[in-house]
């Protein structure tokens, strides 16, 4: 399950990068959007790291090292597949959704995202038992990877359509506001006034 972490992005970028096609409405769709009016906090600089937190980073390394070697079927534990299928087949209609119309295509694919989002948390909390020289998986999802990923997913929804909070223009849009800015302080202009201002 690939992950992509578009990170302190605005959203005149994320603009941008739809109207140039950088990205697409596709891409835009199966992103989980995490929007902030401020930062957590202000900081200057990097501080020197604790030994505890260098010792954290070695371990995270080793980790994705071992990650990297997974391969094969992820299943549910019974518990956790009754929990999906009653989500988003029994109670689908009544779980509280954000209605802005920019996270319609998100609420269709986030049949994907939760179970991609439980994955990510399983497998990063998962301890990785070596055996023939070899790490060896649990690769059964528990319901508290499930639950955990439909809660965090929940409590990013409610403000996730401001990231969005732009609308698709014409690429000439802009040069026409331009074009209009001018003629609404100069008055009538000759073209080739226009085009050099």
């Amino acid at each position: 399950f690939p992950v992509t972490i578009n990170a302190g992005t605005t959203p005149g970028q994320i603009k941008e990068m739809l109207d140039q096609k950088i990205v697409d409405d596709g891409y835009s769709s199966r992103c989980i959007f995490v929007y902030a009016e401020r930062p957590r906090r202000y900081v200057f600089g990097i501080s020197e790291f604790t030994d505890e937190q260098l010792q954290a980073k070695q371990s995270i390394i080793e980790h994705l090292k071992d990650l990297s070697t997974l391969f094969g079927l992820v299943k549910y534990s019974p518990e956790a597949r009754e929990y999906l299928e009653n989500y988003f087949v029994r109670d689908w209609e009544k779980i509280p959704k954000n209605r802005d119309p920019r996270l319609f295509p998100y609420y269709q694919r986030k049949n994907v995202h939760v179970p991609k989002l439980a994955m990510a948390i399983h497998f990063s909390e998962i301890e990785i038992i070596q055996k023939d020289g070899r790490p060896v998986y649990d690769t059964v999802i528990g319901l508290e990877a499930v639950e955990r990923a439909v809660a965090l997913l929940g409590s990013v929804e409610p403000k996730m359509h401001l990231a969005l909070n732009f609308k698709k223009r014409n690429p000439l849009a802009e040069a026409t506001d331009k074009i209009c800015e001018h003629l609404q302080s100069h008055g009538w202009s000759t073209k080739i006034t226009v085009l050099l201002s």
